[in-house]
């Protein structure tokens, strides 16, 4: 059904209406399945900051539709330095009256969901500070000297960035059994025990390379941590939407590599199809 549904997104456009009786089908399809979409951060800052209609957004889907967040949001918001207590106010409102608390969290390696005020989740974090530290912690340790890596493989980052996602895998996969190495996935596979750790590790890789590498500053590695978390939640739902033109493209190939039906769009890519 999940298949089905994904197709007439990609293929129909909603606001068309119905035109004939396969579109009847597909229409009983959305009544009765419920279409879940993950919006990154970018987007709910955009639509906090009324740069973004999420009026617009919410009408490229069917009624039914359920919007998530996660503890990535949360723990994103609480990065900020200044006019934080003004600024969890105003944030607590934004995800409230786009998801209205539905909230997606790990539950023994699987993700499940729930309705949560996104307040408990701050109280939470904040009395498991582990939590908070563990995100710093994997950023801060990852620490590999990505030149020599880059120049032993003999990856040329230009052309890397101008292949499809298909391509883009199969050439570094060309490029680690020519130097005698496993294929992507089972390197992957061996750096992470579960599907969030192995994002990450595909996310930190990628970068490494150079394939649509993050600009570099103080905060750049930990902010893909954050990327690639938002990307592993978005793995339960149908859509991840990102305005992050990096982030895109390094979850279109862990979810390439991992066979995850997720399909990934910016906000105008979306609202013109």
């Amino acid at each position: 059904m999940k298949d089905k549904v994904s197709w007439y997104f990609k293929n129909t456009d909603l606001k068309n209406g119905l035109h004939n009786s396969t579109n009847v089908c597909v229409q009983v399809y959305l009544d009765i399945y419920v279409m879940k979409v993950y919006l990154d951060n970018n987007i709910l800052i955009s639509i906090e900051e009324s740069e973004l209609d999420f009026s617009i957004l919410k009408g490229s889907f069917p009624n039914n539709t359920i919007f998530y967040y996660s503890y990535a949001h949360i723990q994103e918001l609480l990065e900020a330095t200044k006019g934080i207590d003004n600024l969890i106010n105003t944030r607590l409102n934004t995800i409230l009256t786009i998801t209205n608390n539905n909230y997606l969290f790990p539950y023994q390696g699987k993700i499940e969901s729930k309705i949560e005020e996104p307040k408990r989740v701050i109280a939470t974090i904040k009395k498991n500070p582990f939590i908070f530290e563990s995100f710093r912690h994997a950023a801060k340790n990852f620490n590999i000297y990505r030149t020599q890596i880059i120049q032993e493989l003999g990856i040329d980052k230009r052309q890397l960035n101008n292949f499809s996602t298909k391509d883009a895998i199969s050439h570094i996969n060309h490029v680690l059994n020519n130097k005698l190495l496993k294929g992507f996935k089972d390197i992957i596979d061996l750096a992470g025990i579960n599907l969030h750790q192995r994002i990450a590790t595909i996310f930190n890789f990628l970068d490494v390379i150079g394939y649509w590498k993050d600009k570099k500053n103080l905060k750049s590695d930990l902010a893909r941590m954050y990327d690639s978390t938002h990307v592993y939640f978005s793995t339960e739902c149908d859509f991840f939407i990102s305005n992050d033109k990096r982030a895109r493209n390094k979850a279109k190939v862990a979810f390439e590599i991992y066979n995850i039906k997720t399909q990934v769009r910016s906000f105008e890519e979306l609202i013109m199809k």
